[in-house]
């Protein structure tokens, strides 16, 4: 695949997750109000509503963190950027893009033991295996860490404005 073939591809993947992180926060205000309309209508609480609510608000955080990342949220020192020039301000954005790398992928290794965990667990409510609300970790991990790399390889090559 070609440079721009491949860029095109990861934007047509970012576009897919916007579309589901929309879709979800759809689902979590329909579900809300439905439970609203039945607590205080109805008088009746609708036992699955938190937690499936509580699922989709972890899925569409994890699914939003690439997002995050390609537009520079990350935590950082504003005056350690500022004191950098030239050469130094690219080794400073490499450094950072290979940390943030180097703990996600910590993370996105870790997050297997809580789907080995959860294949032996229930959700309370749902009675839903809970290895599928484990896995937004390593789901949403694992994109953020090619918007890393993408970050990453932008910095080495000295193109700071798309850092």
């Amino acid at each position: 695949m070609k440079k721009n073939a491949l860029l095109g591809f990861y934007e047509k993947i970012q576009n897919g997750i916007h579309t589901l992180i929309t879709i979800i926060l759809g689902l979590m205000m329909v579900v809300i109000l439905l439970q609203t309309v039945t607590r205080y209508v109805f008088f009746y609480s609708l036992p699955w509503s938190e937690e499936l609510s509580r699922y989709l608000f972890v899925w569409m955080i994890m699914l939003g963190i690439n997002i995050g990342i390609r537009d520079d949220m990350q935590v950082r020192i504003d005056i350690i950027d500022k004191v950098f020039k030239g050469r130094g301000k690219i080794v400073l954005a490499v450094f950072q893009q290979l940390v943030s790398l180097i703990v996600s992928a910590v993370f996105f290794y870790s997050s297997f033991n809580f789907i080995a965990i959860g294949a032996r667990q229930l959700s309370p409510a749902m009675q839903i295996p809970m290895r599928y609300i484990y896995l937004c970790l390593p789901v949403g991990l694992g994109i953020a860490m090619l918007e890393i790399l993408r970050k990453l390889v932008s910095a080495a090559k000295g193109e700071l404005d798309e850092v």
